[in-house]
């Protein structure tokens, strides 16, 4: 056996633990379900996002979705329709339409009233629980 194959795992092993301590980053993600309304009825295509409420640590990520048809959303956090990481949320939701302009279309202002763009001034929140989360319908009013 010449040195170069004597050498390969040598190399490879180290880049394998690599790649493998990635994901062992991650903190588990639980599948979550929710729909949005405002005043009773369903918003399609609002952008809507979990912030963990008081977690130091940089490993709670937000979570984040876009509402179908029905208002109805399944954030992500680290892949599609993943989930969120069980604890407390700050609920944002902005709501905007394309408008045309010379340079092409571009998102138009927030169309829902301003205290629900912020996680410091929204008063929706949610608890993410270990498992599948049903979430109540939040009804955003004016």
């Amino acid at each position: 056996m010449n040195l170069k194959m004597k050498l390969l795992p040598l190399l490879v092993l180290p880049l394998a633990a690599l790649g493998c301590g990635e994901n062992s980053s991650r903190l588990k993600t639980h599948p979550v379900e929710g729909s949005v309304q405002f005043e009773g009825r369903p918003l399609e295509g609002a952008f809507v996002v979990l912030h963990p409420k008081g977690a130091s640590d940089p490993k709670y990520l937000p979570a984040h979705a876009k509402t179908d048809a029905m208002g109805k959303f399944k954030p992500s956090t680290y892949d599609a329709l993943d989930g969120a990481i069980a604890g407390e949320y700050s609920v944002t939701v902005e709501y905007t339409q394309l408008v045309k302009t010379d340079d092409g279309v571009m998102s138009g202002p927030n169309l829902l009233p301003p205290r629900y763009a912020s996680p410091t001034t929204t008063d929706v929140t949610i608890h993410i629980a270990e498992g599948e989360n049903k979430l109540p319908v939040i009804n955003l009013t004016r």
